[in-house]
């Protein structure tokens, strides 16, 4: 009773990565939340939530189905890695894992170099690579309110927080975000994440608003 949507929203004259959970009573829908990237907000790029899915229409094999347990492990161990309370080495993921972020694919890309703009050296190996040492100081508020087995899909839910000074490299303070992460896994081995991000101001609350 509970639908996902990860895709572009239209809006205005352009458009924005959308992720929406639908709760149904019956044929009545009880509760909606939804987190939208807009244009300005780091990685915007909504073709780039059209052409990366976390799955396709095929369910999973069943030998590659874990069960909710398992599912909901793996993306907890996931979060405490890149939140710096736990061991990144226990992060299972399928070799060359994926990683999108507001539609922008930030993984498996080519290291920044001085002499060409590239990509950040995090983004240069895969998804369970380089988590060690991430400006993100706890991962809060976290809920997995949809696991799917059949399609070896968890989302979980939560708000990054940042370490006191933390900055980007044009010295400018990084911002909390609000986060929907779609985990896409085989069996307990992650497969793909893709994420919907917004960044709150300061002087927005610490609560996730729901």
């Amino acid at each position: 009773g509970q639908p996902l949507y990860y895709a572009p929203l239209s809006e205005g004259e352009g458009a924005a990565p959308l992720s929406l959970r639908l709760r149904f009573v019956g044929d009545k829908i009880s509760k909606a939340e939804a987190i939208v990237a807009r244009k300005g907000e780091p990685l915007f790029n909504p073709p780039g939530a059209i052409g990366d899915q976390p799955r396709d229409d095929a369910p999973l094999a069943p030998a590659l189905r874990a069960d909710a347990a398992a599912m909901t492990r793996t993306a907890n161990l996931y979060f405490d890695a890149i939140s710096n309370v736990g061991d990144p080495s226990l992060i299972r993921g399928a070799r060359g894992c994926e990683r999108g972020e507001n539609g922008t694919r930030a993984t498996n890309r080519a290291p920044r170099t001085e002499s060409a703009a590239g990509a950040d050296e995090a983004m240069s190996g895969d998804c369970t690579a380089k988590l060690a040492g991430m400006p993100i100081s706890a991962v809060a508020h976290r809920r997995f309110r949809v696991i799917d087995r059949e399609a070896g899909v968890i989302l979980g839910v939560g708000l990054f927080q940042r370490p006191p000074g933390a900055v980007w490299r044009d010295g400018s303070p990084r911002k909390r975000n609000l986060i929907d992460e779609y985990f896409a896994l085989d069996g307990d081995r992650i497969s793909g994440i893709f994420a919907v991000m917004h960044y709150r101001e300061p002087a927005d609350s610490d609560a996730t608003a729901w």
